[in-house]
């Protein structure tokens, strides 16, 4: 009988997925990482004083080993609708849900989702993510998550 070996998790992966759970679980900080990936267009239907964390846990079986996730939920803003419809009994109740998910390192298969926003921090440079001043103090962390596979850039970076 083939003996059946359990991968371990990978530890720096986890301490990733620890550490962004973190900024996760707050929502102020949620708040602009939503406010720099959301498209300018998309921005006025979602009313983020609403912004809420719906569930720290994940959402499905499926997701537990290779997803992190807080979902947080908003209001859809009924301003934004035709003043004829605005306030119709018969509208359907909208609401918009965000997932977040942090992964150090590409997925072997792509994640299964609608729509999803991303915000490469490989793809970026160093000088866009600090001159990302919408990203507040989240900067320092983002830079520190993009290097943290790179033990020279912390040596050459950092006074002792």
């Amino acid at each position: 009988m083939a003996k059946t070996i359990k991968k371990k998790p990978n530890r720096k992966s986890k301490d990733h997925n620890v550490f962004m759970r973190g900024i996760f679980s707050f929502t102020e900080l949620l708040l602009k990482i939503l406010n720099h990936v959301i498209p300018p267009d998309l921005k006025p239907y979602i009313d983020f004083s609403t912004l809420k964390i719906f569930s720290d846990t994940h959402i499905s079986d499926k997701l537990l080993l290779s997803q992190s996730d807080t979902i947080y939920e908003a209001a859809f803003n009924e301003n934004t609708l035709p003043e004829p419809i605005r306030h119709d009994p018969e509208l359907p109740h909208f609401r918009f849900y965000f997932l977040s998910e942090f992964k150090s390192s590409k997925p072997s298969q792509p994640i299964d989702f609608p729509k999803y926003l991303v915000l490469d921090l490989q793809a970026m440079s160093d000088e866009l993510i600090k001159n990302a001043e919408d990203l507040g103090e989240l900067r320092a962390a983002f830079i520190a998550l993009k290097h943290a596979q790179d033990k020279q850039f912390f040596i050459d970076n950092l006074n002792a």
